[in-house]
């Protein structure tokens, strides 16, 4: 078979591996985000596996807004989502989350006057096999590691694999090196 051996002694040939190159096309296409104008940036019409997206700006310019609409977004896709908190807890994000769902302020959301409704909602993405799980992570102590391994946890016990991990403030990470600094600490979770 000359396709995968040229492709990769040989260089990538386009007639004789097309073949190779047809069955093998399902891996290069891109993951669509819930925003259709990003999805156009890109060639294969989405992120491709293993990329990194980051919301960067000042202190309290909604980045964690942003990030659970996101995740909001990608719950609408039908997929599951690992939603990573290390600055605001697990309530505050459960709240802010109800609220952009239901498209309304947090003291109706605390009121449980939308209980109902939101329950009906959520059997809807149940029936989608869509999940958002929220989860608190202890700044400058929990690494990748830790991430790792509670996915893990949650693939043996519950079954669930992940489609999109979205984490919020990754700069308060610990480093799985045990390097202490800021810089070279941030550096080490991000490249993680």
């Amino acid at each position: 078979n000359i396709g995968m051996e040229a492709m990769e002694d040989k260089g990538t040939w386009l007639v004789k591996g097309m073949k190779d190159r047809a069955y093998n096309r399902d891996r290069e296409q891109g993951n669509p985000t819930p925003f259709k104008q990003v999805n156009r940036w890109f060639n294969s019409g989405g992120l491709g596996w293993g990329n990194l997206i980051c919301f960067m700006s000042e202190q309290k310019r909604f980045k964690t807004g942003a990030l659970i609409n996101t995740a909001i977004g990608y719950l609408k896709m039908r997929k599951r989502v690992l939603f990573i908190d290390f600055e605001n807890g697990e309530t505050a994000i459960t709240t802010r989350t109800e609220q952009s769902v239901m498209d309304t302020d947090q003291a109706t959301i605390l009121s449980s006057s939308l209980d109902r409704r939101m329950m009906k909602l959520f059997r809807r993405y149940a029936r989608l096999k869509s999940e958002l799980v929220i989860k608190r992570m202890v700044a400058y102590r929990d690494s990748k590691a830790t991430i790792q391994a509670f996915i893990q946890k949650l693939k043996q016990e519950d079954g669930l694999i992940f489609d999109i991990v979205i984490v919020d403030y990754a700069d308060l990470a610990a480093s799985t090196t045990g390097v202490t600094d800021d810089t070279k600490r941030i550096s080490d979770v991000y490249v993680d």
